[in-house]
């Protein structure tokens, strides 16, 4: 009976180190989830994860700050492009997870990348200096 206690709780504190070391590192959780490594000058303000649907398609959300025009750097190598489908709900969506009180008109570029296993998706604040970065699975 002990050593179902012991594994029990030694998967208990797996689990939660995952979470942990997502916040507590949040630069390092950009890639591990994305694949793409951050520019040095960019730096994760906020993260948030959720379970989007019953289908257990995960969404990923990331708040951004960086130097003005820094976004260009995070779209190096990549090709994102504008004008997408559903884009005010994703918008939308991105601004009430990350930053609840900023309008969805202070967005200036809203910008997609898809490839086979999810899309991402890059919104630029008209500040120049924030961008919201979401990534959800298929």
């Amino acid at each position: 009976m002990k050593i179902v206690a012991i594994i029990f709780a030694a998967l208990v504190v797996l689990f939660f180190a995952g979470h942990v070391i997502a916040w507590c590192f949040p630069k390092y959780n950009f890639r591990s989830i994305t694949g793409r490594a951050l520019p040095r000058e960019v730096r994760v303000v906020k993260f948030e994860s959720k379970l989007c649907d019953n289908l257990f398609r995960s969404c990923y959300y990331w708040k951004l700050q960086h130097p003005p025009q820094g976004h260009l750097a995070i779209m190096r190598g990549v090709d994102f492009r504008s004008g997408f489908d559903a884009e005010e709900g994703y918008r939308d969506d991105v601004l009430t997870v990350l930053d609840p009180t900023v309008p969805s008109n202070a967005i200036s570029q809203s910008l997609k990348w898809s490839i086979e296993y999810g899309s991402h998706f890059l919104f630029v604040h008209t500040n120049g200096t924030n961008s919201y970065y979401y990534k959800g699975t298929l």
